[in-house]
């Protein structure tokens, strides 16, 4: 089985509708969320270190995650791992990990630290807390982050 990880631009946003249905009939609304805020511009993930990737199986887009800059850090250092999701057919063949540590890897080269949200507030969301502990990050508590990851400590890494 052959995946490929793509740049998601302007060009390929239509292929990303498939998997904001099946995200949507599980209840996550993260995949038509960003097709929503690419097409209104809210969020193009076009900002210094920012960039969205797709990862397809025989041209179908099966997962999904971004970097942003954290809009809620209120700075520019301060990364955030965006509508991460993997489409449920393809779970388990550590898609969403090695999209996750292509996140990580490239943050390192703009951000200090990664913030994550894996719910909203009044709902929780056990698998992903699993997974991004398992990924290294730490329990953080505040409104806009439930997860963080030390990128780098005063410039060193």
């Amino acid at each position: 089985m052959e995946f490929n990880i793509k740049t998601i631009n302007k060009e390929n946003l239509d292929l990303l509708a498939g998997l904001a249905d099946e995200a949507k009939n599980e209840g996550f609304n993260l995949v038509q969320k960003t097709i929503d805020e690419w097409v209104n511009g809210a969020n193009r993930f076009s900002k210094v270190g920012e960039i969205l990737w797709g990862v397809f199986y025989n041209g179908q887009c099966v997962g999904l995650g971004g970097l942003n800059i954290d809009p809620y850090a209120g700075d520019s250092k301060v990364g955030r791992v965006r509508h991460l999701y993997v489409s449920k057919e393809f779970r388990n063949r550590r898609i969403a990990a090695g999209l996750l540590e292509r996140i990580i890897e490239r943050s390192k080269d703009f951000f200090t630290v990664l913030r994550v949200s894996t719910h909203k507030p009044g709902t929780a969301n056990p698998e992903a807390d699993k997974f991004y502990e398992f990924m290294g990050f730490a329990k953080a508590d505040g409104e806009k982050q439930t997860h963080i990851l030390i990128i780098k400590d005063n410039g060193q890494e």
